[in-house]
């Protein structure tokens, strides 16, 4: 009897052993399974994020555009105002020459004109003079 208890107990064991090596097999696949889904969500999130990471690339490269637009826009923008400003001063300057040169030329009018006014006074002077001695002969020489 004690083969068959010791044989009894040995095939308890024995079934103890595969019910729980079935169990750990068990276990196994459902963590297999759990690892799959794991792998499978991880490979989801990386294809995310890597959509995401193009999508921030695009916004950033976007964005940059943008800026470098802005950018040329107020460099275009700030030399046409500059170019304005030195096309009004510019103006402003040759007005100004204009003007100088026009009171340069009435100054010059007056003077010639005042030298022309001396000169009919001194031809006015001179032919006085001229009559006078021409008269003063008449009386020196009589005839």
């Amino acid at each position: 009897m004690e083969s068959c208890g010791n044989t009894m107990e040995k095939d308890h064991v024995i079934d103890t052993l595969k019910a729980e090596t079935m169990a750990l097999k068990a276990e196994l696949r459902r963590q297999s399974d759990v690892i799959h889904q794991v792998k499978g969500m991880n490979h989801q999130l990386q294809r995310k994020l890597k959509q995401r990471e193009n999508d921030f690339e695009d916004v950033v490269v976007a964005f940059w555009d943008h800026t470098k637009r802005r950018d040329v826009k107020h460099h275009i923008l700030r030399t046409l105002l500059v170019q304005k400003h030195a096309q009004d001063v510019a103006e402003c300057l040759k007005h100004e020459l204009d003007t100088i040169k026009f009171h340069c030329k009435s100054l010059r009018l007056q003077e010639l004109q005042s030298e022309c006014h001396e000169q009919g006074i001194e031809i006015s002077v001179l032919r006085e003079q001229v009559a006078t001695l021409s008269a003063t002969q008449y009386d020196r020489y009589p005839e």
